[in-house]
């Protein structure tokens, strides 16, 4: 089965996220974290790391896993397990550095629920833990 991490870049009551380029195959044009698919011996923490590297320019230090869940439409994209972290702790600027956002945003918790996601339960992740 296949494997993805993604997280978003935690700050001050506020996660990044990433609207998906309309032209990308795999859920487009919605917000989502940044991440993909694990490399078949990599581990979720170095996928995470190098995506976020990869996606935003940034080095992951220090992150807390939120949970996990298998891919909602798994006829249409095949079966995978979808696994999320919040980002507290970042070395650098984030900015786009990849083709696969249209456009970076902060959002505050009561923001998450009526965004367009990639997956409701996404944004019920990251209200919970802006909540505590």
């Amino acid at each position: 089965m296949r494997r993805t991490a993604g997280g978003a870049l935690v700050a001050g009551g506020k996660v990044l996220l990433g609207l998906r380029r309309a032209d990308e195959p795999y859920y487009p044009n919605v917000w989502d974290v940044c991440g993909g698919h694990c490399e078949p011996s990599e581990s979720l923490e170095d996928a995470l790391v190098r995506e976020l590297a990869e996606e935003l320019g940034v080095r992951a230090i220090r992150w807390t896993k939120l949970g996990a869940f298998e891919e909602p439409d798994p006829d249409r994209h095949g079966a995978a397990e979808h696994h999320v972290f919040a980002v507290i702790e970042w070395a650098g600027t984030p900015r786009n550095a990849s083709d696969e956002h249209s456009e970076l945003r902060w959002f505050r918790r009561d923001d998450l629920m009526q965004l367009r996601i990639s997956d409701s339960r996404i944004a019920s992740l990251f209200s919970a833990f802006l909540g505590n």
